[in-house]
């Protein structure tokens, strides 16, 4: 699996049949972008957190972060729903 980190989804903008728009907090480093999520095996929720693969082609240490960040299925492991994360109430506000 390599290295994973987790992203929360905080908004669904647009779904079509090949992916999402979504908008994506990384939570490691609280970075808030637009990002395009392939059609994933799980129906995913606004608040749900993603365990993912960071594709390193697209993120790298010392780099800005892309303006848009595409999120491939094959780098997706999992999720948890928003009511999982130690600071639900937060996401709320």
């Amino acid at each position: 699996m390599g290295t994973t980190t987790e992203v929360t989804v905080l908004a669904i903008e647009s779904v079509e049949p090949t992916g999402t728009w979504v908008t994506l907090r990384w939570n490691q480093f609280d970075h808030v972008q637009r990002a395009w999520m392939e059609a994933l095996p799980e129906e995913i929720w606004e608040g749900a957190v993603l365990l993912i693969s960071p594709d390193p082609t697209q993120i790298q240490v010392g780099s800005p972060w892309p303006p848009i960040y595409h999120l491939s299925a094959r780098n997706y492991h999992g999720f948890a729903p928003a009511a999982a994360r130690s600071d639900y109430g937060k996401l709320q506000r």
